[in-house]
């Protein structure tokens, strides 16, 4: 199972903090942007899950998270 969550926003070219995270868990991402004028980007958080012997233990929460941009 897969989870997404899509917003889309319009920001100004330049630099931009983004910070990212989910009510109830206790990990979250900063970043810092560099958008260009005239381009449009796609930003994913993917996140990283606790893992145990068994395989992923997703009712342990998020580990971490990484952050991807793509220009589209």
């Amino acid at each position: 199972m897969q989870y997404a969550f899509e917003q889309k926003l319009r920001l100004k070219s330049g630099n931009h903090l983004i910070f990212f995270g989910i009510p109830g868990e206790q990990c979250y991402k900063e970043i810092n942007l560099t958008l260009e004028d005239g381009e449009t980007y796609l930003l994913q958080f993917k996140p990283h899950y606790h893992w145990v012997r068994s395989g992923t233990a997703f009712e342990l929460g998020v580990r971490s998270y990484s952050a991807v941009l793509n220009k589209i």
